[in-house]
């Protein structure tokens, strides 16, 4: 059996270890959503946290999975299209998350971490809602400048908390649990070819440099140049 979990993060649930159970418009009401769901899940569902991290069914992330397949089904292929969007961070990021909501929902893995990964982390999107909307609408933004002061903050601030202060000790989880799946010839995949959890562990550091990338951004309050990973 995988080796007992270490101690859980301040704040943040380390996932249980085991077998399988038995078990621009972008959508911005989908999205919100799904952070509402994937928050609530993650903290209030003491059940959910008991589940086995790789292969542990929930049904509140295979919805937030279908949600996300959905959304970036859509999404892929717009920003391909439309010449406003064709932005090589914004193309990768859609078609990166398809296939990992794919993959997922192929193989019903990883369930546990998409609740956070695709869901809790999106509580920050409807601040930038707000910031882009005062941008790309100046009226707005000369009616209402203290609320588009505040959603710049409070944008920066759960930006911060959800998707730089949480994200890496969920990643850490999930590294080694994907880590525990390649390098180890007792891992149980369940039909899973190997290459999966390597492509998972790939766009998954793509994506945290992408975090990284719109945290040195942030202090010089740009926030079109944040949508690419709020996206």
């Amino acid at each position: 059996p995988p080796p007992p979990p270490p101690p859980p993060p301040p704040f943040f649930f380390t996932p249980h270890h085991g077998n399988r159970d038995a078990q621009e418009s972008r959508g911005l009401g989908d999205v919100y959503k799904r952070q509402v769901y994937g928050t609530y899940i993650w903290l209030t569902d003491t059940d959910f946290h008991t589940i086995d991290a790789t292969w542990g069914y929930h049904p509140g992330a295979e919805t937030i999975l279908f949600s996300m397949l959905a959304i970036q089904s859509y999404d892929t292929p717009i920003s391909m299209f439309i010449p406003e969007l064709r932005q090589i961070t914004f193309v990768l990021h859609h078609a990166v998350v398809l296939s990992l909501s794919i993959l997922s929902l192929r193989y019903r893995a990883f369930y546990y971490y998409a609740v956070y990964f695709l869901g809790v982390i999106e509580l920050s999107s409807p601040f930038l809602a707000v910031v882009d909307a005062a941008r790309d609408y100046p009226k707005i933004a000369a009616q209402y400048p203290i609320t588009n002061e505040i959603c710049r903050v409070m944008f920066a601030i759960v930006f911060y908390i959800v998707r730089i202060f949480g994200w890496f000790p969920v990643s850490y989880c999930f590294w080694r649990d994907a880590l525990y799946l390649l390098f180890n010839s007792d891992a149980a995949m369940h039909q899973m070819p190997k290459w999966v959890p390597a492509f998972w562990m790939f766009t998954h550091g793509l994506l945290t440099c992408l975090q990284v990338c719109v945290l040195c951004l942030i202090p010089f309050d740009r926030p079109e140049r944040h949508r690419a990973a709020s996206r």
